[in-house]
């Protein structure tokens, strides 16, 4: 089953299973009308099955929806599982989820920050054993798109109030087909989105290539978000040659809870210390000629890079 946003009540048929945060009103001792306030839509519902009432919010998964009217009527049943969300503390706040986490560069630079992550999700198991080689966070071999997935992250990440994350960049990239959202690997972001929501983090940091800064999908995706959780957002373009001298520009995204306020991302600034290649190599010691043919780049890798006309993308 993939995860994605909850939808609507109004469009929701009896025996629809659907995944969603709210809000506990009032707390019922014999667990037969828990009332509820959905967190997407600000709905109020009745809710039955066994709750813990001590939470302040709770995340209803694979939770069945049973009738419309007089009010909204949900059901969590063997087939449910329940995350209660508690108020976060500053040791939370630090706390990581790492998605679609690679071989954990993004742990490098939160763990300079005093971050510590305790689970990172990869559909690659190569990935992931070289990220336990540095860092002793939860490795998982997971889909962020599956609701599995999300499953398997509570009882490590429970808590966690921050999630990073660099999506897929092949259905935006330059090297890349750029079909945007018809490309399937697109709802990377998607899985992402929603499992932030359903963990109730307080912070999101995204990573991908420049042209996703742009891209419709991307921004109608991020948006959705915003709407249902009324996160600030904050975007920029960090280009590497303004601090090292090597072309590699990314589109970076700080997504921020009310609890935060919005923290405005800025450019770096641009170095003067370190400019060329020469200042990091003084002398180029020579190559095995088939090192050399390997690294060669071929007639489109050379056209996107933008070489026959310098625009470098």
């Amino acid at each position: 089953m993939a995860v994605d946003f909850p939808l609507p009540f109004a469009d929701c048929a009896a025996g629809t299973r659907m995944t969603l945060v709210a809000k506990l009103q009032v707390w019922d001792v014999e667990h037969d009308a828990h009332r509820m306030v959905s967190l997407h839509e600000g709905t109020p519902f009745v809710l039955t099955g066994l709750l813990d009432g001590d939470g302040d919010s709770y995340t209803l998964v694979n939770a069945e929806f049973r009738k419309q009217f007089p009010v909204p009527w949900m059901v969590i049943d063997e087939a449910s599982q329940v995350f209660r969300h508690d108020r976060p503390s500053w040791h939370a706040l630090h706390q990581v989820v790492e998605l679609c986490s690679g071989f954990g560069g993004m742990n490098q630079g939160m763990a300079a920050l005093g971050f510590r992550p305790l689970v990172a999700v990869d559909a690659n198991d190569r990935f992931m054993k070289l990220y336990g080689e540095q860092c002793d966070a939860v490795p998982l071999v997971g889909d962020v798109t599956h609701l599995s997935t999300l499953k398997r992250l509570w009882p490590v990440a429970k808590g966690a109030a921050t999630l990073v994350a660099g999506f897929a960049c092949q259905p935006f990239s330059v090297l890349g087909d750029r079909r945007g959202g018809c490309d399937p690997r697109s709802t990377c972001l998607t899985g992402i989105l929603a499992i932030a929501h359903f963990l109730q983090v307080h912070a999101i940091i995204l990573e991908c290539v420049q042209p996703a800064a742009g891209n419709d999908f991307v921004l109608g995706q991020i948006q959705r978000f915003v709407d249902i959780s009324g996160f600030h957002v904050s975007q920029c373009d960090l280009r590497l040659d303004d601090v090292w001298p090597a072309r590699r520009n990314r589109a970076w995204w700080l997504i921020t809870s009310p609890l935060i306020g919005k923290v405005q991302l800025v450019p770096w600034p641009k170095g003067s210390t370190v400019t060329k290649v020469r200042h990091l190599f003084p002398t180029l010691q020579p190559w095995d000629v088939r090192d050399e043919e390997d690294l060669a780049l071929n007639a489109v890798e050379r056209s996107a890079f933008g070489v026959g006309n310098d625009s470098f993308h």
